[in-house]
């Protein structure tokens, strides 16, 4: 497992929770284990370090330093500082943005598997994908999952639905895939879009 220091100096990052740009959740259930984010007061101040881009649903084990799960890094959208210049012929890569909630899956010390999001572990948005795995999602679905984990991945989607409506209007709920997250690197690959 990768550790919390490969992908942040933690001596910073007790700084920027100190400071107020990172915040830092403990798990009700597994006190131990804390998940991290950039806060709004990042966010207004276009505070990007290398510890708040990296801090996006960051979730490890305060005492072994292990990494459980993390989205990818936080990305800038085109015009805000930090964004890529992109010339009008550069070649890019696009994808829809979907009108959600950014979800991961992690697996807790106890082997089960809970939805977390950016900012918490048991918002309403991590409650309904967790029980989305369990309920809906076929064993297939699961193990795929579960195989992200065992690789040091992470999966992600995008919880969209009536019961999670930002500005769009879905017909359904579903969470649509993102991708998986390599733990290590924070690289993010895609995965087919029929996913669980």
């Amino acid at each position: 497992m990768v550790k919390i220091d490969a992908i942040l100096d933690r001596f910073q990052l007790e700084r920027d929770i100190r400071d107020g740009w990172i915040s830092r959740k403990m798990h009700p259930s597994f006190p131990q284990i804390a998940l991290l984010c950039y806060t709004k007061k990042a966010q207004i101040e276009n505070h990007w370090t290398k510890e708040t881009l990296n801090a996006r649903c960051a979730i490890y084990n305060m005492h072994t330093l292990e990494v459980f799960g993390r989205g990818m890094p936080k990305f800038m959208n085109l015009n805000q500082p930090g964004a890529p210049e992109i010339e009008l012929d550069d070649p890019v890569w696009y994808s829809d943005k979907l009108d959600g909630s950014l979800i991961i899956f992690w697996q807790r010390p106890d082997g089960e598997i809970e939805a977390a999001t950016k900012g918490a572990f048991r918002s309403d948005q991590a409650i309904e994908a967790t029980r989305h795995f369990y309920e809906e999602w076929t064993l297939d679905a699961r193990n795929e999952v579960l195989a992200a984990l065992d690789y040091g991945m992470t999966w992600v989607g995008e919880l969209i639905g009536p019961s999670n409506r930002v500005v769009l209007d879905y017909a359904a709920d579903r969470i649509a895939p993102i991708g998986v997250v390599d733990n290590a690197t924070g690289r993010l690959e895609e995965v087919s879009e029929e996913g669980p």
